[in-house]
């Protein structure tokens, strides 16, 4: 992974081109070293709140904490991609991402796939229809 600094200072900077207007959408690091898959993948998102310009927000303490957890764990990061406001909106995607969370919360079974229901059944050797599945 590229340097911690380079990597925290890299992504303060197109935050702060993103809070003016400046960026859309922008690949920010990519590793050419991660060319297959691990054995886990994960998509880690910031929430958007914590990267409205005030001086009560830490931002640079927070992503120095985010990055620093990804190293003492030793994960590696493929890639960053920053997503302005203004794509989140033009894409929808927040409400897209609180209306699948709400659906599971609301009603988990009706909701849930048919491979989350057949990983249900490996995993507590019961089916959804045998207990009652809360949402959350």
């Amino acid at each position: 992974m590229e340097s911690k600094h380079n990597l925290l200072s890299t992504l303060s900077e197109s935050i702060k081109k993103a809070q003016n207007g400046n960026v859309f959408f922008e690949e920010i690091y990519s590793n050419p070293l991660s060319t297959t898959a691990g054995k886990n993948e994960f998509l880690f998102f910031i929430k958007p709140e914590i990267t409205i310009e005030s001086s009560k927000i830490k931002l640079d303490l927070i992503l120095n904490l985010v990055l620093g957890k990804v190293e003492t764990f030793g994960l590696t990061i493929r890639n960053v991609k920053i997503l302005s406001a203004a794509y989140l909106e033009k894409y929808n995607i927040i409400a897209q991402h609180y209306g699948v969370i709400n659906k599971i919360a609301s009603n988990a079974v009706a909701n849930m796939s048919e491979s989350a229901k057949e990983k249900f059944k490996a995993l507590y050797g019961k089916s959804v229809g045998e207990v009652k599945v809360l949402g959350g």
